[in-house]
């Protein structure tokens, strides 16, 4: 018994094309706040749960999510002036590959068990990945996009 109900329609892929400069910057400041949150959380698993020392304020509830902005912002503006030159790939692209591998890096870099160089490796193939999946399923991330912002 086959539960084949028919022929399949394929939907042709979205091309992300460029994108406007603003959608580039929303990319960027969402993977700043997922990171930051994403710290803080260790931070508070760490302090609470594990009940270790972190050396953390309270002042880490509003640095974090700042210095992630000023990072993966900064790099992802000098991603963009980037991409105006020389060869056009997609900004979005650039951006998302540049800001999730920042994200990816800052949260690996809280765990000493890690060498440096796996950390990199690592970020750098997550970040690939991230931004496959953004390309592939833009339409959505777009959505995501919107509703966040």
């Amino acid at each position: 018994m086959s539960l084949d109900t028919g022929p399949r329609q394929h939907r042709a892929p979205v091309a992300v094309g460029e994108s406007s400069p603003l959608r580039v910057v929303q990319i960027a400041i969402l993977f700043s706040l997922l990171a930051a949150l994403g710290e803080l959380l260790i931070l508070g698993y760490r302090g609470v749960i594990q009940r270790r020392l972190v050396g953390t304020g309270i002042h880490a509830l509003w640095m974090t999510p700042l210095a992630e902005l000023l990072v993966i912002g900064g790099s992802a503006l000098l991603a963009i002036a980037l991409t105006r030159w020389g060869p056009r790939p997609s900004a979005v692209r650039v951006v998302t590959l540049v800001a999730a591998f920042l994200s990816y890096l800052s949260l690996l870099l809280m765990f000493s068990a890690l060498q440096r160089m796996a950390m990199a490796l690592l970020a750098a193939g997550l970040a690939v990945q991230t931004s496959r999946l953004v390309v592939k399923h833009w339409r959505g991330f777009e959505t995501l996009l919107r509703r966040a912002f």
